[in-house]
Parts: C-alpha cells; sequence; structure tokens
C-alpha cells in the first residue's frame, strides 16, 4: 500500500524542482531545511519508494552514484567531462532505436540508456 507523508511529498517535491539529477545526499540536504527533523534513512527509503511508484526515476551514469529524477519520459543524458554537470537530451525520436532492431531482425527493443560524454557550451568558453 503507498501512502503520502509529509515527509515523502517534501522529498517528491525537491526532486521535481531539481534541475541537476541529485543524489540521495543532495535530496536529503535539500530536505533538511524545510524539515530539520528528517532523517537520511527516511530520505533514502522514500526516494526508493517514489521510483518504484513510478513518481520518479532512479539513474545511474558513468560515476556509478544512484540518481534521482522526475523527467519520466524515455530521454537521454549529455555529462560534461570538466563541470560534471547532467543535462537532459530528447534524441530518442532521432536515434529510432526500435526501428533499427526491427530492420537488423533483433529482439524487441524495451529500452536503451545513452549517455553522451563531453564539454558542456560553458566549459567549452572557458
Amino acid at each position: 500500500m503507498s501512502y503520502q507523508t509529509s515527509q515523502k511529498q517534501a522529498v517528491l517535491h525537491w526532486v521535481m524542482q531539481s534541475k541537476h539529477h541529485p543524489t540521495a545526499d543532495d535530496v536529503y540536504k535539500g530536505v533538511k531545511g524545510d524539515l530539520p527533523k528528517i532523517s537520511f534513512a527516511t530520505v533514502y527509503r522514500n526516494l526508493d519508494s517514489l521510483a518504484k511508484e513510478g513518481k520518479i526515476k532512479e539513474v545511474q551514469f558513468v560515476d556509478k552514484k544512484k540518481r534521482y529524477e522526475a523527467l519520466l519520459h524515455p530521454h537521454q543524458h549529455f555529462i560534461c567531462s570538466k563541470c560534471e554537470r547532467i543535462i537532459d537530451m530528447e534524441l530518442t525520436k532521432l536515434l529510432n532505436v526500435e526501428e533499427i532492431g526491427k530492420k537488423l531482425q533483433c529482439h524487441q527493443v524495451q529500452s536503451f540508456n545513452l549517455e553522451l560524454i563531453g564539454l558542456c557550451a560553458a566549459c567549452r568558453t572557458t
């Protein structure tokens, strides 16, 4: 049974407002400002629960840290090798992996992950 506590609501709200694919520690530090008595374990448990409910998504990149995002539709990520910023990219339709799988007579593609790594525009100019 899924239920909504004020702590769980605060965790969800913080992840949905985040623009940078936060780790559990990032979320804990952010939520602690509004709920000073919240524990890291509570934040982590709520992140796990929200991901299982499909309200947020757990992602892992080359740094192998669990991160969370509220953008649930299929999309890809660009990771800056200098500042480590993670930028959402909309390449799914352009890549058309499902159609490529059919043409190559592969199994049905249900999901795929693509990470582009390089220098973001801000780091290229510095």
